[in-house]
């Protein structure tokens, strides 16, 4: 999975898995472009990224590469299947749980989950049923009266 612990790391990953590939975060991309591929030679990601920005379109970067490229009338449903699976490896349901049990701000839960506000965005929009039961009982259970 490109980790030599439970934390994943899209730059180990990168490194085990396609080790031909060129990361780049030095070139300015268009305006809205947060990264992009070739799927053959290279990744760009975008100067202006924080670290978070960088581990979430470095994930997001690499899906495309594993799932190729896709006819342009597909483009906008496979960006969001990507930022799905994106979001899911960055953001592991045990961690998020503990995360959502301490905040409900979604700038503060991002940064403790070391993703930018949409990663967790796109992660709570595509919970699975059963994880979302889950989440609505643990915060029924929050609080307790004394």
């Amino acid at each position: 999975m490109g980790t030599r612990t439970n934390e994943w790391n899209p730059w180990m990953h990168a490194g085990d898995k396609y080790p031909h590939l060129t990361i780049c975060c030095s070139t300015k991309l268009p305006p809205g472009i947060a990264g992009y591929t070739d799927y053959r030679t290279t990744i760009w990601l975008a100067p202006h990224l924080d670290a978070w920005g960088r581990r979430f379109h470095l994930t997001h970067e690499l899906v495309h590469v594993e799932r190729g490229p896709v006819p342009k009338p597909l483009t906008a449903t496979e960006e969001r299947i990507v930022d799905s699976i994106a979001a899911r490896r960055c953001i592991p349901f045990t961690k998020l749980r503990h995360v959502m049990s301490e905040t409900e701000d979604c700038a503060t839960a991002a940064e403790r989950l070391f993703v930018p506000p949409h990663g967790l965005k796109v992660r709570l929009r595509t919970l699975t049923v059963p994880e979302r039961e889950t989440l609505r009982e643990d915060r029924r259970h929050a609080w307790t009266p004394n």
